[in-house]
């Protein structure tokens, strides 16, 4: 039975974020970080559904990078005070949306496979630039938008193969992150109760807070 609305899977993924972060800067039992690879392959496949839904996909790129700009200070603020630096996970989204709008704006019925080529050196820029999950993240996103987020098959076969790809060798947390491919499977379709901008907003909050605490617990 289909039972997630996208304001449950975005209330989950926000939950294990925070306890990954705390998880992060703090020194809390390893199971904190473990709870937060339930996060990002529920975002990923929220972005790549909003990609398939959104009426103006250049402004969804554009509001995911300005707040990647807006969250980088608060970013490094808590990796000042023990936080792993790399760029914020803004950064990833908005690339994972520019690879499927340089798709979409090259793609035709008959080249649909070779249209896939020239979002692929988004996927390097996010690598070589850093930002979290880097090129395996990106592609994550543009792959899931790729096969379909409404084909529950595909989706669940992207994610799985992308998180192989994210985790190898790390079972463990390959093994927690899948229980973000159980979550999306009964994802029924529906938006829910709408709070897009407080999503968006939490990231840099929680982040502040975060890094606010260790900074007066360090002194």
């Amino acid at each position: 039975m289909d039972v997630m609305t996208a304001f449950a899977l975005k209330i989950i993924a926000s939950v294990c974020m925070a306890v990954d972060h705390t998880g992060a800067v703090f020194d809390t039992p390893e199971y904190f970080r473990l709870i937060g690879r339930i996060a990002f392959p529920v975002y990923a496949y929220l972005i790549a559904s909003g990609c398939v839904y959104t009426k103006d996909i250049k402004r969804f790129f554009i509001r995911l990078g300005v707040f990647a700009l807006i969250s980088e200070p608060p970013f490094l603020f808590a990796y000042l005070w023990g936080y792993p630096h790399y760029l914020n996970i803004f950064f990833t989204l908005a690339l994972g949306v520019g690879c499927v709008m340089i798709y979409e704006k090259v793609k035709t019925k008959a080249n649909r496979w070779v249209a896939v080529l020239p979002a692929l050196p988004l996927l390097l820029i996010g690598e070589a630039a850093g930002v979290d999950y880097g090129a395996a993240g990106v592609g994550l996103i543009f792959f899931i938008y790729f096969a379909g987020p409404e084909n529950k098959a595909a989706r669940a076969a992207v994610l799985t193969a992308g998180l192989i790809i994210i985790y190898r060798g790390a079972w463990v947390c390959f093994l927690f992150a899948m229980a973000s491919v159980m979550l999306i499977f009964f994802y029924n379709g529906k938006q829910g109760p709408r709070f897009k901008w407080a999503f968006y907003v939490f990231y840099p909050a929680h982040i502040t807070v975060i890094g606010a605490i260790s900074f007066v617990l360090s002194m």
